[in-house]
């Protein structure tokens, strides 16, 4: 893969795990805010944690694809 294609590949991964990263950021505050407030319902504590556990996800996945973009040009520069 030429630099250029390289490049522009990383750019549009990275933008994608901002993206993830934000929404990651995002959850934590809303999970946060239940907590602060003490709220007693724990459905709606439960459901904060799992979309945590989404956003985590999400970022591994994004993180991963990067991961094998690089591994991909590395193999492809041997």
């Amino acid at each position: 893969m030429d630099e250029h294609t390289l490049l522009a590949k990383l750019e549009a991964s990275a933008e994608k795990l901002e993206g993830v990263v934000e929404r990651f950021l995002d959850a934590r505050d809303a999970f946060s805010a239940l907590v602060e407030e003490g709220n007693p319902d724990r459905r709606q504590r439960k459901l904060a944690r799992d979309r945590l556990l989404d956003r985590a996800i999400d970022i591994e996945s994004a993180a991963t694809e990067i991961e094998q973009l690089m591994r991909q040009d590395r193999d492809s520069a041997d």
